[in-house]
């Protein structure tokens, strides 16, 4: 959906929004149409499509958009249903609707539990639904009631709560441990939504086979929960920059400004990253591997920076030819908008290069550039200015491409997993490009040069770009290649990760 301000879901045009409407809706009442539940939640949010769905599970999730609790969705509410997915606190505010059962702004002691009690996590680790924690919340006798605001901090502090309830339910000696297997488990029901590939997969490992105890599954638990702040610690340690290595102390030296964070969360941090690699050391890639970017930053992600696939390992030929394709485009797009934009000065510039001296001896054609500018508009007129701009756009546009496809494609190869490069790698990457670059532009370059000093000879024949190709043929067309070679090759080597390494030094912590 497009963006308001910085982040904030831009709303859709009523017209738009009641044919979406009208799409699912199957009821006609009194001239007026509505939504079952079944059309709200399995065909327009597409859930529960399988025939054997659940009648209750979809009467309750529809009752979000319900608000008048009637069992029917009207366009009003369906647009006001839209209106909450668009506000900052979307999240809780859909929680508290689905609490909220009476439709009155409160939540109930009876509302409350009956919900929990219907969530597969309830069926598979009860919660202790009269413990200190409940009554904290909803009185002694269970009979108070609790506003929206109220609820966002219920929700937060039941989801940690039910954590701890998971760990004294496998631990009913109150011994303080729990098995590596049990440690699985829970983590996996309580966190499923915080756990990645990489970590679900690493769990058991993660615990090298001992009895987890308490303060170790708590620091687990909060390492997942504060891994965003993570993320802002390794960027301030690294100064912006998200591939330099940070070893464990100095993780922890820079985290001492965040009294959130504590050493063993870190000594899990690094247990985490020691089961993909035994380097002793993290980069930003491998917090990425724990916890994702999160989905408001792919929102805002540059255009040269998208990619079908986050990890180079992961693309197939398909991918990395479309990927190829794509930055050949954005190169070629650049390349011929600089070229049109620089092309009088360059133009001046190869004439005043290659005059020659008069009839009289020691005349020279231009005394300055400037004057070289003026004769060529009294002369020529302005589109002179221009003579042999065609073979340039045809050689530029192809040249920027590939020497930028060839540099990324370089990279890429050697690219490790923690997306880490080595400087030599970079040197050779920009070498390559500038290597690939002569050999498409070495003829154009020439051609160029030809129509750009032909405008000098006063009534001389038109000069065409076909006919200096055929003049000169093939290896003609590439006199002077070496030369080029020993420019471009090395001026690319230095370029590319002189660039690359600049720019990360005086990017910010969000890149």
């Amino acid at each position: 959906m497009p963006q308001s301000g910085s982040s904030f879901l831009k709303r859709a045009s009523t017209d738009k929004l009641r044919e979406v409407f009208l799409r699912y809706a199957s009821i006609q009442k009194d001239g007026d149409h509505y939504m079952t539940s079944e059309d709200f939640v399995r065909k327009f949010l597409g859930l529960f499509t399988d025939a054997t769905f659940n009648d209750e599970s979809v009467r309750l999730l529809a009752s979000i958009a319900d608000t008048s609790k009637d069992g029917l969705i009207s366009f009003a509410e369906f647009q006001a249903f839209e209106g909450l997915l668009c506000t900052p606190d979307a999240l809780y505010k859909t929680a508290f609707q689905l609490f909220d059962r009476k439709g009155n702004g409160t939540v109930h002691y009876a509302d409350f539990v009956d919900i929990v009690q219907k969530t597969e996590l309830h069926s598979k680790i009860p919660f202790n639904l009269d413990s200190s924690f409940i009554k904290r919340y909803f009185g002694e006798k269970k009979e108070r009631t609790i506003n929206y605001v109220e609820f966002t901090q219920l929700l937060h502090d039941f989801h940690e709560e039910y954590a701890m309830e998971a760990f004294r339910s496998k631990d009913p000696a109150g011994s303080g441990y729990i098995s590596p297997l049990d440690f699985q488990d829970v983590i996996v029901k309580v966190k499923r939504h915080l756990l990645t590939p990489v970590v679900k997969d690493n769990l058991i490992a993660v615990t090298e086979g001992h009895k987890v105890s308490f303060p170790y599954f708590i620091a687990f638990t909060s390492l997942l929960n504060n891994m965003e702040l993570i993320k802002r610690i390794y960027l301030h340690a690294t100064q912006g920059n998200r591939n330099e290595p940070v070893t464990k102390d100095e993780l922890l030296y820079a985290a001492q400004t965040m009294s959130q964070i504590t050493p063993l969360e870190i000594d899990i941090l690094f247990q985490l990253t020691g089961a993909l690699h035994q380097t002793g050391r993290i980069v930003y890639n491998d917090l990425n591997n724990i916890s994702p970017e999160h989905y408001t930053k792919h929102i805002t992600t540059r255009l040269a920076e998208i990619k079908a696939v986050e990890s180079p390992a992961d693309r197939s030929a398909l991918i990395q030819i479309l990927e190829s394709s794509y930055r050949f485009t954005l190169g070629s797009l650049a390349g011929a908008v600089g070229a049109t934009v620089v092309y009088p000065i360059d133009l001046v510039k190869t004439r005043m290069q290659n005059q020659r001296t008069g009839s009289f001896i020691g005349e020279i054609a231009y005394r300055n550039s400037w004057d070289c500018f003026k004769k060529v508009i009294r002369h020529e007129g302005v589109l002179g200015l221009y003579r042999g701009l065609l073979p340039q756009l045809m050689g530029v546009a192809p040249e920027k491409a590939i020497k930028l496809t060839v540099n990324d494609f370089v990279r890429d190869k050697f690219t490790d997993k923690q997306g880490v490069i080595a400087m030599w790698s970079e040197v050779m990457a920009g070498a390559c490009a500038g290597a690939s670059q002569v050999v498409f532009t070495n003829p154009l370059e020439i051609v160029k040069i030809r129509l750009q000093v032909a405008g000098e000879i006063a009534g001389g024949a038109k000069v065409r770009a076909l006919s200096v190709v055929r003049d000169l043929g093939l290896f003609g067309l590439y006199k002077g290649a070496r030369a080029c070679l020993l420019r471009d090759v090395p001026f690319s080597a230095i370029y590319f990760p002189a660039y690359a390494h600049t720019k990360s030094l005086f990017a910010d912590e969000d890149g």
